[in-house]
């Protein structure tokens, strides 16, 4: 009887310290584990900042959302991250502008989770309220298509428009001009103030400004007729595309003379 016990209690140790084992083994694979994982969120953190900083650079560059959704798919793919990790990083980042700004045209375009209309506007008009210039267009952009919104609102539109455009934003210096010039809301229709906005987006080389510029000569727009500075301003605007062309076909062109 005696042996049988001694037996047992031998066999019970040999499975108390297989059990040991796999818990030794469990706890280093776990703290392993860990160790991944953080080192993979410190890296995924980094090139957050660096995807935000992309997208706001693409922005203020003439990018369009187009250009700038294909360009975040392009970064997502080269940089191996999962589009859902980086959506729920951004989720928890909301407190910084440039992320909640990101995370909204996240919702908007459909990257790493379900286009949500309302949630959209929620995070564009955060990263606004918080000084975000391009956040603050794209909130007006919102307003003026009704995106998360069930109607349009022409004088939220100009609010965002003018707020990212004193933030200093071309995008939003652009969009202010326009609205102004299309006369959205009847308060707003001095026609100085669209040449002035469009001015000021050149300065910071927003290429279709410089044909902004041009047309106002053109037109009357907020200056008198000056077919002189419409000219100036148009081969700017050429030199800033690139593009070729005969002189004598662009003024052709610009009178329509043929």
């Amino acid at each position: 009887m005696a042996f049988q016990i001694s037996q047992q209690q031998q066999e019970q140790k040999q499975i108390d310290g297989v059990s040991e084992m796999e818990v030794v083994l469990g706890k280093s694979k776990l703290e392993r584990c860990k160790k991944t994982y953080a080192h993979y969120s410190d890296a995924t953190k980094s090139l957050l900042a660096e995807l935000a900083n992309l997208v706001h650079t693409l922005a203020f560059q003439d990018g369009s959302d187009n250009v700038i959704v294909r360009r975040i798919r392009q970064w997502i793919i080269s940089n191996r991250i999962i589009p859902q990790h980086l959506f729920k990083l951004l989720r928890s980042s909301v407190h910084i502008p440039q992320y909640a700004c990101l995370l909204a045209f996240f919702y908007n375009y459909e990257i790493g989770t379900r286009y949500n209309s309302r949630k959209t506007l929620k995070y564009y008009q955060l990263a606004a309220e918080m000084g975000d210039g391009f956040a603050a267009n794209q909130t007006g952009i919102c307003y003026r298509w009704s995106i998360g919104v069930e109607k349009c609102d022409l004088r939220m539109q100009i609010r965002y428009y003018r707020i990212s455009a004193e933030l200093g934003h071309p995008q939003g210096q652009s969009n202010l001009a326009h609205a102004i010039k299309r006369g959205d809301v009847p308060e707003f229709r001095d026609k100085r103030e669209v040449l002035f906005w469009y001015l000021k987006a050149t300065d910071t080389g927003y290429t279709a400004a410089f044909s902004y510029v041009a047309e106002c000569y053109k037109n009357g727009c907020g200056t008198m007729v000056d077919y002189h500075n419409m000219l100036r301003w148009y081969t700017k605007y050429l030199k800033k595309k690139k593009v070729v062309i005969g002189m004598n076909s662009l003024v052709n062109k610009l009178f329509k003379f043929t």
